[in-house]
C-alpha cells in the first residue's frame, strides 16, 4: 500500500506527461538545460518574452533580462 501511494504522489508531482499532453521533462538536470536554452531565447527576443505576457513592456522586458545576464 505505501509503494502504491509513492507511486501516486509521484505521478502528481512528476508527471509523465505536461498538461497539454507533452513528454514531460526526466530529470532535473533536462529542467535546468531547458531553462537555461529557454532564458538564452528569450534574452535574444525580446519582443517574444513579452508575448509570453501580453501586458510586459517590451523596452523593460529587455532592460530585465540584459541586467540579469551581468
Amino acid at each position: 500500500a505505501t509503494a502504491r501511494l509513492q507511486d501516486v504522489l509521484l505521478g502528481l508531482t512528476s508527471p509523465m506527461t505536461t498538461a497539454i499532453c507533452q513528454t514531460a521533462l526526466g530529470s532535473m538536470t533536462a529542467a535546468l538545460s531547458s531553462t537555461i536554452m529557454r532564458r538564452a531565447h528569450l534574452a535574444s527576443n525580446p519582443q517574444e518574452a513579452a508575448q509570453a505576457q501580453a501586458e510586459l513592456d517590451i523596452a523593460r522586458v529587455k532592460r530585465l533580462l540584459d541586467s540579469s545576464s551581468r
